[in-house]
């Protein structure tokens, strides 16, 4: 009976919070919340950017409905771009972990254009806002429980 104690002591004491980080992040499912929480919450729906400002408007409506992965929006006038025609930039979207958490990366060159400073001023596109990182947080809670708890009763 000691001896399953000593050994959760000593599982608990291993864990660290770079390593249950690096895990939850090289989640297949945790990196489709990130990546969708940028293009789609942040691009696609509200139109900002990292800093959480508006992006560029539109100077017409375009009769077109724009969908990606069952997510539509209409390019109306006067509201921020949302960046999406062929759907390459929004398929683009990566993450990539690091020992301190993970970068987001998109391709946003297209046709001799580079999407982020074309279209977004000059600020930062890709990224999370502070708002994406505490829905981000609480999506992750899931995981983060499942991979402390493997880790301290193996």
């Amino acid at each position: 009976m000691f001896n399953e104690l000593y050994k959760i002591c000593d599982n608990t004491k291993k864990l660290s919070v770079k390593k249950v980080a690096f895990f939850v992040f090289s989640e297949n499912k945790v990196q489709k919340i990130i990546i969708d929480l940028n293009r789609i919450d942040q691009i696609l729906y509200d139109g900002i950017n990292v800093d959480g400002d508006s992006l560029p408007t539109y100077r017409h409506t375009y009769d077109k409905v724009y969908t990606f992965e069952g997510k539509s929006n209409i390019k109306r006038k006067g509201e921020p771009y949302i960046l999406l025609d062929t759907g390459d930039f929004y398929k683009s979207f990566k993450v990539f972990v690091t020992t301190d958490g993970f970068i987001i990366y998109a391709n946003d060159e297209k046709e001799n254009t580079n999407i982020t400073e074309a279209y977004g001023n000059g600020a930062k596109i890709i990224g999370l806002t502070d708002e994406s990182k505490t829905k981000l947080s609480i999506e992750i809670i899931p995981y983060i429980i499942s991979f402390v708890r493997s880790e301290i009763l193996r």
